[in-house]
């Protein structure tokens, strides 16, 4: 084959492996939204129903955050990927496998949020697509996958996932002693967003 043609080839097997992770992002997406049902009543106990499903609209809005987060993500490492093995096939293959089933523990957490399993449910989920993107970019970047001058912005975006991951394993224990505490502490992932972002900025070229 020619140098030509392996490139094409290479070519073709990233666009397929972005065009499949992207439509495996935007169906987990849109399933989320299956975590919310109006339950029936008369009509002038709408206004209870509608307060009686806010922790599921919290927990659909929490979910659709960190899933679009992770898209970015994914969609940043792998612009400037220019080629792919068998080795990154399977790690993004079992990070997609946690992506899709995001929305049962999103409706876990919607029912269940008071519990103290139904959070750690949720974060234990959260940490399992966390540490497997962060895996990803971690592969993609020592695995010289992608292009040498993006390199950095590959190790920037594990590296402020990796933040993410321990937020959440972290309210895991504090889920034991108070599940609302647990919850409170995933604010956390704001401020940490911003301070990694100033910390770990990719380099210029």
């Amino acid at each position: 084959m020619s140098e030509t043609s392996e490139a094409a080839a290479q070519r073709r097997d990233v666009d397929r492996l972005v065009m499949f992770s992207d439509a495996v992002y935007a169906i987990a997406i849109t399933l989320l939204v299956l975590s919310l049902s109006v339950p029936n009543g008369p009509a002038k106990h709408l206004g209870k129903v509608l307060r009686d499903l806010r922790p599921q609209l919290l927990s659909y809005a929490l979910s659709f955050v960190v899933i679009g987060r992770y898209w970015v993500a994914h969609h940043q490492m792998f612009r400037s990927l220019r080629r792919v093995d068998n080795t990154l096939l399977w790690i993004n293959l079992a990070l997609l496998g946690f992506v899709a089933l995001l929305p049962f523990p999103t409706q876990v957490l919607g029912d269940y949020g008071g519990t103290t399993l139904g959070t750690i449910v949720y974060a234990a989920a959260l940490c399992a697509v966390g540490s497997l993107s962060v895996l990803t970019g971690w592969y993609i970047h020592h695995a010289g996958l992608t292009e040498p001058e993006a390199a950095s912005q590959v190790r920037s975006q594990y590296v402020r996932g990796a933040l993410v991951v321990a937020i959440f394993a972290l309210s895991i224990p504090i889920a034991f002693a108070s599940p609302a505490a647990a919850k409170f502490s995933w604010l956390l992932i704001l401020p940490a967003g911003i301070v990694a972002r100033r910390h770990f900025k990719p380099a210029t070229v």
